[in-house]
């Protein structure tokens, strides 16, 4: 019950917020702009599919690929931390 109403009361301001924004013109434009981008990319999607689904499965890949070698050079570092600390308590 509590969570729904958190839901709520947050889209809530945020649509009264996007609603009082559009009193300024720099911020109707803005959104304006925002808006046809967003309805130029959604036709080029729902046009092409097939392309969509590459691309996405293309960037997650490459994201898959980053996050194991940054895991990689994690653990390389903290083996390095590991070696030193034992050379550190080997000699006391």
């Amino acid at each position: 019950m509590g969570q729904k109403k958190l839901i709520a009361g947050v889209v809530a301001g945020a649509l009264l917020g996007a609603l009082a924004m559009q009193f300024d013109k720099d911020a109707r434009n803005y959104t304006k702009t925002c808006l046809n981008k967003l309805k130029d990319n959604s036709g080029d999607l729902l046009s092409n599919p097939t392309e969509t689904v590459h691309k996405l499965r293309d960037s997650f890949d490459k994201l898959n690929a980053n996050i194991s070698v940054g895991a990689e050079n994690t653990i390389n570092a903290l083996e390095q931390v590991e070696s030193t600390l034992d050379r550190l308590v080997s000699k006391k």
